[in-house]
């Protein structure tokens, strides 16, 4: 039993599904025709590669013996537990980018260049593990009934007495729009509307996630011309909620 062919097999149905994982949750959770086309094309550039080993389809099942695999048999508490959505994406791309390694340094014990496909691919799984994750980000929102956008100059009186008449009518979402403040003012009046809806309804502050984050608002929505999604999670985290105009 050749032992560089069955860890290029074991690897090759870890990357397959770990791939297969990842297009279920870029197809069916987000809709997003682009990620899932670059999946696909992932999975089957993963398919070109390996068929272009020295090693072919039969060589490499018949390495395979898995009643054998002293690691079937261990395993960890975490394997059997995910959070949510998320976390059942993020270990399917753990598994992807490790398993094109082990492939890859497999690949090049077998002749001189043959495992830079395989690196090429992990790039590529890298990049898009990137792009899943962020626009899955930290989960959904649960669906407001109605979100107020409070902006002062739109207000017939207070500004403040319009939220609390706002959260009285049921608004369990109050958004501030306030576009010619500066940040000192902004950051006062964000706090002072997160204190107003604390307990009641999620403020989301317009444009600064900066601003969102100090007054330990609930999420921060911007337009196409402020930070991206990307950016604002690069700052951020998981600690905002993230709206996007899309017009």
């Amino acid at each position: 039993m050749d032992p560089l062919a069955r860890i290029i097999d074991a690897n090759a149905n870890r990357a397959r599904e770990a791939l297969r994982v990842m297009e279920d949750g870029a197809r069916f959770a987000l809709n997003d025709a682009s990620l899932s086309e670059r999946l696909k094309t992932l999975r089957h550039g993963l398919r070109s590669a390996l068929d272009a080993l020295p090693v072919d389809d039969l060589a490499r099942m018949a390495s395979r013996d898995t009643p054998g695999d002293v690691g079937t048999a261990i395993s960890t508490s975490a394997e059997g537990e995910r959070a949510g959505l998320e976390g059942v994406i993020g270990a399917a791309a753990a598994r992807l980018t490790e398993a094109l390694r082990s492939i890859e340094e497999a690949a090049k014990a077998l002749t001189p260049g043959a495992g830079r496909p395989f690196e090429a691919l992990r790039y590529e799984a890298y990049d898009l593990e990137r792009a899943l994750r962020l626009a899955l980000g930290g989960g959904r929102a649960a669906q407001w009934r109605v979100c107020v956008l409070v902006t002062e100059a739109l207000c017939r009186g207070p500004w403040e007495a319009v939220a609390e008449q706002a959260l009285a009518g049921g608004a369990d979402c109050l958004q501030l729009r306030e576009k010619a403040l500066d940040s000192a003012e902004l950051l006062r009046r964000a706090r002072r509307l997160v204190s107003i809806a604390r307990g009641r309804a999620a403020v989301i502050v317009n444009d600064r996630p900066d601003i969102a984050l100090l007054a330990g608002a609930d999420g921060v929505h911007v337009g196409q011309s402020d930070l991206s999604v990307a950016e604002v999670r690069a700052l951020a985290g998981r600690r905002l909620l993230v709206g996007v105009s899309t017009h």
